[in-house]
């Protein structure tokens, strides 16, 4: 994840922390560009970003919870929108959990293997 100063799209250094955006490339449904802010950060367990996810007003959160075998992670996504467009929201919100958790699945992957390779 490259985070972004929104006022003039330098990298930023440092550690993540609440506040600073960052710019995020997806391809499902199709590829796009995103932005997002950095609205709750407590590590290890939980992360909230806001932001724009196509025409919907976005907020994504991820939980992580340790478990006797390794960690669980949930996520929620909530779309908002207005006029017609908010009745497909959650159909669009089912889409994006979807492909939340199909990015998600190569990272676990990743992680179980202990592969340092696929990482960064």
């Amino acid at each position: 994840m490259e985070l972004r100063d929104r006022r003039d799209h330098e990298s930023l250094p440092g550690p993540v922390g609440v506040g600073p955006a960052y710019r995020q490339t997806r391809s499902v449904p199709r590829r796009s560009e995103e932005a997002f802010e950095v609205t709750v950060l407590e590590p290890p367990s939980r992360l909230e970003v806001q932001g724009e996810i196509g025409r919907f007003r976005a907020r994504v959160g991820y939980a992580l919870e340790p478990t006797g075998s390794g960690t669980r992670l949930a996520n929620a996504v909530e779309l908002r929108s207005s006029g017609l467009l908010r009745l497909a929201a959650p159909l669009a919100t089912s889409r994006v959990m979807s492909a939340v958790a199909a990015n998600l699945d190569p990272l676990r992957q990743i992680l179980e293997r202990g592969d340092q390779r696929g990482v960064g």
